[in-house]
């Protein structure tokens, strides 16, 4: 029964059923026969994928199957899908010149009277359908709409003129905002190749130029790295000691030499080290047993390891104790050693601040004990975000059973261009500001990216508050159109069905 409630909507329209409004309201087969090496499509909800029918990943069914006598399903252009099991709501139009397929279960087909295709499809995706369709699905493994509870589901109707300017005036404004989006979605690859570059021309010197220019009195970088050099001995005498051992009776291991063939001219000043050279030790983290409850000390992960620093929101705890020997302090870099993804080998982070109790860092990760204060500690955890380290570390990774790995003494050879200093100072004020408005453009990107997509839940919203276009008095009122359609309904001869069998309309798709 078609219900009027005129007094809550605007001028002309009514509200209906979703069975009222559809001369065709039917799910897909229920029992498919076995896949065939040739035939026609049978679709099921993944194919339904924003907005369009994909016809990618289904099953054949024999040609002699495709019958509506053999209880196939099938459609016709126009009809509009809708999926409901298992993941419920999204929708598509059999477009003119669609191939043949039939449906699987999970898809019903709603053959609109009374609405254009088109708005039928809008007006389930509003976000109020949605809700509703939602709230009427049932069950526990895998949720689904019973086709009753569907029939009932409740649409504005606008009139018939009204539906086709409104789907004119959503197609126009959300044009607009595709538009928005797709140069939203844009900017994270161009964030990141002006991330790239500003990190090239920082560590070539470029980005310091001009201050150079201005400051060519300043103590170049081989001053600092001769006094990196011996502060790395005594850390060394001061481990041993420590670990009672005596230095005079071991070999202190120099760093390795620094290899600067194939590398590029540095400015005046500046010196090639390597990491060995500019830490006093190195290692890797502890292999024991760790989980989320907080009883043993905290262990760092590769979630932990940031763009150059700690985040500590997922921490794990080992689950036994943990000699003195791993313990992390500031100065620690850690990076990671061994992951499926390439991406990730060679992420690093320094660690700048005392954690508040001892803390630890895995196996997967390996740590140089930085020197040089934290200056360059600073400076080198941006100067390992730049192209040529990124390059130079994706060329040592090794694989292995799907594993990307790269070792300590490999990491050990990395070359790193060290300017004065001073000069240091202020390339990594130059570099951080850069790329902190990188980040705040990010965010602000992917702010706007979500009030985009929210924009179009608020168009959706307004059109079926009859709020998107004005109402024309002269359209023909959505309950003379409906009036109509209930008459011819009554007087069409509707064969009845026979006992025992399920009544189910079908229609055969029109190629």
């Amino acid at each position: 029964m078609i219900t009027h409630l005129t007094s809550e909507l605007p001028s002309g329209w009514v509200e209906a059923s979703l069975g009222d409004l559809t001369a065709k309201l039917v799910d897909g087969s229920h029992n498919p026969p076995k896949e065939a090496d040739s035939g026609f499509p049978m679709l099921s909800a993944r194919n339904i994928e924003r907005g369009q029918i994909q016809f990618t990943k289904y099953r054949l069914i024999p040609e002699q199957d495709f019958k509506v006598e053999h209880g196939r399903t099938l459609v016709s252009p126009g009809d509009v899908l809708l999926t409901i099991v298992g993941t419920i709501g999204r929708t598509a139009i059999v477009p003119n010149g669609s191939q043949p397929f039939a449906l699987q279960r999970s898809v019903a087909v709603l053959g609109p009277q009374g609405l254009t295709p088109e708005y039928l499809k809008l007006q389930l995706d509003s976000p109020n359908i949605q809700h509703r369709l939602e709230s009427e699905a049932k069950g526990t493994a895998q949720k689904g709409i019973y086709l009753k509870a569907l029939a009932e589901i409740r649409l504005r109707v606008a009139p018939l003129n009204e539906q086709r300017r409104i789907i004119a005036k959503f197609e126009e404004l959300t044009e607009r905002s595709r538009r928005a989006r797709e140069a939203l979605d844009a900017i994270p690859a161009r964030l990141d190749r002006f991330r790239q570059s500003v990190l090239a021309a920082a560590f070539r010197g470029d980005l310091t130029a001009e201050w150079r220019a201005k400051n060519s009195d300043v103590e170049p970088a081989s001053v600092p790295l001769e006094r990196i050099r011996l502060e790395r001995r005594r850390r060394w005498e001061e481990d041993l000691r420590a670990r009672g051992r005596s230095p005079e009776k071991a070999t202190y291991p120099a760093p390795i030499n620094v290899e600067t063939d194939g590398l590029f001219e540095l400015p005046a000043g500046w010196c090639w080290a390597n990491l060995d050279e500019l830490s006093w030790g190195s290692g890797y983290g502890t292999s024991v047993k760790c989980d989320y409850e907080q009883e043993g000390a905290p262990v760092l992960r590769i979630p932990n390891i940031a763009r150059g620093t700690i985040d500590q929101a997922d921490l794990k705890f080992a689950s036994e104790n943990l000699d003195g020997s791993g313990v992390l302090a500031p100065g620690d870099f850690l990076i990671v050693r061994t992951n499926g993804s390439k991406d990730l080998i060679g992420r690093a982070s320094v660690v700048t601040e005392p954690f508040s109790q001892p803390t630890y860092f895995a196996s997967y990760l390996i740590r140089f004990r930085l020197l040089g204060g934290l200056g360059i500690q600073r400076y080198i955890s941006l100067v390992w975000q730049s192209p040529r380290i990124r390059r130079t570390i994706e060329s040592m990774a090794a694989t292995s059973a799907g594993q990307y790995n790269v070792n300590l003494e490999k990491l050990k050879t990395i070359t790193i261009p060290i300017p004065p200093v001073s000069e240091m100072e202020v390339l990594a004020e130059l570099v951080e500001n850069l790329l902190g408005y990188s980040e705040s453009v990010s965010q602000t990107a992917t702010s706007l990216g979500a009030t985009a997509s929210r924009l179009d839940q608020s168009i959706l919203a307004k059109a079926f508050r009859g709020e998107l276009v004005p109402q024309d008095p002269n359209d023909e009122p959505s309950s003379v159109l409906l009036d109509r359609i209930r008459n011819e309904r009554a007087e069409a001869v509707v064969p009845k069905a026979k006992r025992g069998r399920k009544a189910r309309e079908l229609v055969e798709a029109k190629g």
